[in-house]
């Protein structure tokens, strides 16, 4: 049998996906779907990268919305925050108004939590309810900690982008 990528070259395995015959250099372009998807061709191999390619750039298109929203948020309840300490308001409406800048600036976490918790744990909302509350009160210090988090996933969503384009264009050259 023969390559059916390079008719000249005799086959030594094939593809475990399509059934195609593929050759020694074929075969060695592919190694790196073994452990996971068995021996395959070029083509199926390119196929299997552009599917995880897709997922990265699935979960790079999620990171930005939350830094964004989590940040507007944020300003926004750190804002009330400085207008509750600074406002000429005593006692207890002073307070409030700082406790609903702490709100604000831990709202998108808690609804992260509450979402979470919720879908996990499908038949307790009165736990998702708590952590929700949970999540808004200590907002004011995960909120700055999950944005940073996202922005180190951003980063390494793009390397590992780049490094599965570099492994499509070797395999496609073979």
């Amino acid at each position: 049998m023969k390559c059916s990528r390079h008719s000249d070259r005799d086959a030594v395995a094939q593809c475990q996906e399509c059934g195609a015959y593929i050759c020694a250099d074929c075969a060695k372009a592919t190694k790196g779907a073994r452990e996971s998807r068995g021996t395959l061709c070029v083509n199926c191999y390119v196929k299997a990268l552009r599917e995880v390619r897709a997922q990265y750039a699935r979960s790079l298109s999620k990171h930005v919305p939350t830094i964004v929203i989590s940040a507007i948020l944020y300003v926004i309840g750190l804002f009330a925050i400085i207008l509750g300490a600074t406002s000429a308001n005593e006692g207890v409406e002073k307070f409030m108004i700082i406790v609903i800048g702490m709100g604000i600036c831990g709202f998108y976490t808690a609804i992260i939590g509450f979402t979470t918790a919720f879908a996990i744990m499908k038949k307790h909302f009165i736990t998702a309810i708590i952590i929700f509350f949970v999540c808004l009160a200590a907002g004011i210090i995960v909120t700055p900690i999950n944005a940073i988090r996202h922005g180190i996933n951003i980063k390494k969503d793009k390397q590992d982008i780049a490094n599965l384009d570099a492994m499509i264009k070797a395999a496609q050259s073979v």
